[in-house]
C-alpha cells in the first residue's frame, strides 16, 4: 500500500501562526530522467514567485525505474518537498489519494514535465484564496486541432479549491 502522508494540522511560518498553504501535487511514472530538474525548478519558482507557504507533493504511481529513489532524495533535501509512493497507477487515484489528506487552502497539480506556463499558474491562486471554488488556465503555446467549428481549442489545467 502507499505511504502516509505527512502534513503538519497546526501550521508554522514565519509570517504567522496560520498563514495560507498552498499544496502542488506533481504526479509521476518512470520519469527519472526529468523529475530533479522539474521539482528543482518548480520549487525556486515558488519561492520567489509566490508570497504563500507552499508545499510540493511528488506521486510516484507505481513506476518501475529510479523515479522513487530520486523522488526521496528529493524529499530528504528540498524543504518543502514530500514525496508519497502508490501501489497503482493512474493521476486520478494520486490526486484524489494526496488531496484528501492535504491541509492546504489551495491544491493543484502540475505535469512534471512543467508544460504549463508557472507564470499562469500564480494567477490562480489569488482567485481561489479569495474563496472562489475553482480556477482554470490554459496551455496557450499547444493548441488542439481546428474544432468543426472552425475555431482552435485550447488544452485546459484547472487548479480546485480544497474546503
Amino acid at each position: 500500500m502507499s505511504e502516509p502522508i505527512l502534513f503538519p494540522r497546526e501550521r508554522r511560518s514565519p509570517r504567522g501562526p496560520r498563514w495560507r498553504l498552498v499544496g502542488v501535487v506533481v504526479p509521476v511514472y518512470n520519469e527519472q530522467h526529468v523529475l530533479e530538474r522539474s521539482v528543482r525548478g518548480l520549487r525556486d519558482f515558488l519561492k520567489t514567485g509566490l508570497s504563500y507557504d507552499f508545499v510540493i507533493t511528488i506521486a510516484d504511481n507505481a513506476g518501475t525505474d529510479r523515479t522513487w529513489d530520486i523522488a526521496r532524495r528529493l524529499a530528504d533535501a528540498l524543504a518543502p518537498v514530500r514525496a508519497v509512493h502508490l501501489d497503482r497507477k493512474g493521476r486520478g487515484r494520486a490526486l484524489r489519494h494526496i488531496w484528501s489528506a492535504s491541509v492546504a487552502d489551495v491544491v493543484a497539480y502540475m505535469d512534471v514535465d512543467l508544460s504549463t506556463d508557472l507564470n499562469g499558474s500564480l494567477s490562480l491562486v489569488k482567485p481561489l484564496l479569495a474563496n472562489s471554488l475553482s480556477g482554470r488556465g490554459w496551455r496557450a503555446e499547444r493548441t488542439r486541432p481546428a474544432a468543426p467549428s472552425g475555431r482552435s481549442s485550447r488544452a485546459a489545467t484547472t487548479c480546485c479549491c480544497a474546503p
